[in-house]
């Protein structure tokens, strides 16, 4: 694999490799996607959005910065603040090392952390710092864990990175956000965005996604049981699996799996460009229990 290459292959039958909701999108933003027909500029500042992720989490609209998917923040953020070092425990997402390599400078340190972990699944640690702590919790909404949202105010050091991607199924849509109580240093990033960088349409997809009212609780529902059933079935087998907290599962077999489960129609994600992995692991997103099945059985037949 390449040092920085990532999951998700449409090619596959069935695509472990991805890691977002098992219940798919809401019919809500299905909805918003094929009724919208403004095509003007979006707004640049994504107001209405903005106004509406305030609403959603109890913070003032201006503690929000909107992007093109959790990615290009992560870019902007290193292009804004060009860490002198960037502190991350490994194995983790590997866009805060290729984003703080690029864009490598003078300034301050920068700690990344991402709560659940991904390749892990587990939850974090949040550390007591006064270094620039960006938090990636991207995977938050998927767990019980608790999100670093309400102590912004008291803790300005802290840029947490949500995404729309995972939880809302939008992942072809590309729309995550920034939120921080440091107001200017959220507009000295924007200076590193491009114009229009949130589509016209994914703004009225997010408005959608953030109204939908029992999403959350029926998400963790079906993860919480497809995770404990996940675990024990793969550990049966005679595979590693790690203790996640969210809706992916880091297993390790001693007998290659990727590549018989690809022959089968069956993508996982491959970790051996983790830091610290090797191609003994693979990681999976739960899916429902008759995709979960077919992947069992798969699996089964390798071993």
């Amino acid at each position: 694999m390449l040092r920085y290459e990532h999951g998700g292959n449409a090619n596959y039958a069935l695509d472990f490799s991805v890691n977002t909701n098992p219940l798919g999108t809401p019919e809500s933003v299905k909805r918003a996607v094929r009724e919208f027909a403004d095509y003007s500029y979006p707004d640049p500042d994504c107001k209405k959005l903005r106004f509406a992720l305030a609403k959603h989490h109890g913070i003032p609209p201006d503690m929000f910065l909107c992007g093109n998917g959790a990615s290009e923040l992560i870019m902007s953020v290193c292009a804004a603040l060009k860490p002198k070092a960037a502190h991350i425990k490994q194995p983790t997402f590997s866009e805060y090392e290729r984003c703080a390599e690029l864009h490598k400078g003078g300034g301050a340190d920068i700690m990344c952390i991402c709560n659940p972990n991904n390749p892990t699944g587990q939850l974090a640690d949040i550390p007591d710092t006064e270094n620039l702590l960006l938090i990636d919790e991207c995977f938050i909404e998927f767990s019980r864990g608790e999100t670093m949202l309400p102590k912004l105010k008291e803790r300005p050091n802290i840029l947490v990175l949500r995404a729309f991607t995972k939880i809302y199924g939008m992942a072809g849509l590309r729309l995550g956000y920034l939120c921080s109580a440091d107001t200017d240093l959220l507009v000295r990033i924007k200076e590193y965005l491009p114009a229009w960088n949130v589509s016209g349409i994914a703004q009225s997809a997010g408005i959608a996604a953030l109204s939908e009212k029992d999403w959350l609780e029926k998400t963790l529902e079906i993860l919480e049981t497809e995770r404990e059933f996940m675990t024990a079935e793969l550990t049966s087998l005679g595979l590693s699996v790690t203790p996640s907290d969210c809706n992916i599962l880091l297993i390790k077999s001693e007998r290659p799996l990727r590549e018989k489960l690809k022959q089968r129609g069956i993508f996982t994600r491959s970790c051996e460009n983790f830091t610290g992995l090797d191609n003994k692991y693979i990681r999976i997103g739960l899916k429902t229990r008759e995709e979960n099945l077919v992947l069992l059985k798969a699996i089964g037949e390798v071993l």
